[in-house]
């Protein structure tokens, strides 16, 4: 009877212990791609399960990772400053092809910390063609660096802007900072045309203070003059 009772204790650990293993066997489910990172589908199961983390192109429900966390590693006391191997110290990098490419690459580069502060760093290796750096912001491309007399965003003209007082803004280097738009007398403005329609200025000399009256200069009123396409007229006193 003794023995009988050692047998069946001694299958029923056996049992126990391979539907634990079996439990914490890491499983793949689905398709993979090569170079796709992959990522766990049941968290509130006993069962680990991993899968394709999908495209760049997205997915429905259920594809692409949730989260994304990054920390640099280094030496001595942390926060670590030029910590990654990218260009420049920067620790998450993107690029068109091998480094060892024998034609060369590109690269599209993040820090945290890295060159004295945050770090976007984009540039060519290996022989490779420069390249200009692009945002597209609801289907409108600005590129950099800057190319031309005048960059125009959303209608405007950066000279134009800069010219309102409206902005400030470093270009080649050059920090361009300027206030609210000084008061001025009427012949300082800029001819009223369609390309500068909407803009704002503050007049000191303006002949009328009536509003929607077109201003001429050489008087005493002190209006704010607004540019309807073709003339300067008094939209405020």
């Amino acid at each position: 009877m003794t023995a009988l009772r050692a047998f069946f204790l001694f299958l029923a650990l056996a049992v126990t212990g391979t539907a634990a293993h079996a439990q914490s066997t890491l499983l793949q489910a689905g398709a993979i791609s090569a170079g796709h990172v992959p990522m766990y589908v049941n968290p509130y199961s006993q069962q680990p399960i991993v899968m394709d983390s999908g495209p760049a192109s997205g997915g429905g429900p259920g594809i692409g990772l949730s989260e994304l966390g990054m920390t640099e590693r280094g030496a001595g006391t942390p926060p670590f400053a030029n910590a990654g191997t990218g260009p420049y110290g920067t620790n998450n990098c993107d690029y068109d092809a091998p480094i060892t490419n024998s034609t060369g690459y590109h690269y599209l580069c993040f820090g945290p910390n890295a060159q004295g502060g945050a770090l976007i760093a984009y540039g060519a290796g290996g022989g490779a063609a420069s390249l200009p750096f692009q945002f597209i912001i609801n289907g409108n491309t600005y590129t950099l660096p800057f190319t031309g007399s005048s960059v125009t965003f959303s209608g405007q003209s950066v000279n134009s802007l800069l010219a309102s007082g409206n902005v400030s803004m470093t270009l080649a280097g050059t920090a361009l900072t300027v206030g609210s738009p000084a008061v001025g007398t009427f012949s300082t403005l800029a001819t009223c045309v369609s390309g500068i329609e909407g803009e704002l200025r503050p007049v000191s000399d303006s002949t009328t203070n009536t509003w929607g009256a077109t201003i001429t200069g050489s008087g005493s009123n002190h209006v704010l003059a607004y540019c309807d396409g073709s003339s300067w007229t008094v939209a405020g006193k």
